[in-house]
């Protein structure tokens, strides 16, 4: 037997809040399918979260006070969206992780002809910018790197989807960070580190993010932002983690164990099937189900 918690109450998303925000999908499409869990022994509980975690004991106490004891856990609380300390309080910045979050930025675009500011040319802030342009709005993407998106798509290609998004009528200011910004209740205006200023309406923040460990402070596990696990991810007896901020020592580096493949996929396939079946993979049957898991993942998905 099995228990999923979730804190939201609209159930697990898709990748698919570009399509919300340009209109195109109804809200609900934006869900992950889940027919299917109706057939599994799982209580899949909604609006539920966490508190505080007892590795020793192994007991989660949650929100309501009540405790549950596990034999294994996988602990996927991800993380929230990273803000511009500068912009805290003032309406009209944005942030999108949730769908009440692409919800409300939809919303926003919506309202006249807004001139937006994406602060952070990441996957986020560029896929943000695609859309405002689809939507005929004005938009300045600010990114401190010299290209969008450098981490993921390395400088060459970076600068192939800057003269993209230039094309696409984008206006990119790079190599340059957002300084301070500007208004009274409402953003008015961005202030760049060399001076510039530009006026804006909706100010949408795209900067990283921040894992939601607050609440494993104290269990046993170690946080060093991130969860701390070995080559398998285990974090603890009977305890994995698979989410945004992991970090393995004998590896020197963090990794999105549900974006993985290759050795980090045997990784986390080795993991799951350590703590949940016995016995342990070799690196071929390991990426083997790593893959498994990313086609079960997009036929959720699609």
């Amino acid at each position: 037997f099995a228990e999923l918690l979730a804190e939201e109450l609209q159930g697990p998303l898709n990748d698919k809040q570009k399509e919300v925000l340009v209109g195109k999908w109804a809200p609900e499409r934006a869900l992950l399918r889940q027919g299917d869990l109706g057939g599994l022994e799982l209580d899949f509980r909604r609006g539920v979260r966490a508190e505080a975690l007892d590795a020793a004991a192994r007991i989660v106490t949650l929100g309501t006070g009540e405790q549950l004891a596990f034999d294994a856990m996988v602990v996927a609380t991800g993380a929230r969206a990273r803000s511009l300390a500068a912009a805290e309080g003032l309406q009209g910045v944005h942030v999108l992780r949730t769908l009440d979050d692409a919800l409300g930025l939809r919303a926003a675009l919506a309202q006249g002809s807004p001139h937006v500011v994406v602060a952070g040319g990441g996957v986020i802030g560029c896929e943000v910018a695609s859309t405002c342009r689809a939507l005929g709005l004005a938009v300045t993407l600010v990114e401190p790197q010299v290209v969008p998106m450098l981490r993921l798509l390395g400088p060459s290609l970076g600068a192939v989807a800057a003269r993209l998004a230039g094309d696409h009528g984008v206006e990119l200011r790079l190599g340059v960070g957002i300084e301070a910004v500007e208004g009274k209740g409402r953003v008015r205006a961005v202030r760049l580190a060399g001076g510039e200023r530009i006026a804006c309406d909706v100010l949408v923040v795209g900067v990283g993010a921040v894992p939601e460990t607050g609440w494993l402070e104290g269990s046993g596990l170690t946080i060093d932002d991130g969860v701390v696990c070995d080559d398998t991810l285990l974090a603890a007896p009977g305890i994995v983690a698979a989410f945004l901020f992991v970090f393995i020592p004998s590896i020197g580096e963090y990794v999105t164990p549900s974006l993985v493949g290759g050795t980090k996929g045997y990784m986390f396939g080795n993991g799951i099937v350590t703590q949940f079946v016995g016995g342990a993979l070799d690196w071929q049957q390991g990426a083997v189900l790593a893959l498994f898991l990313v086609v079960v993942v997009l036929l959720q998905s699609g």
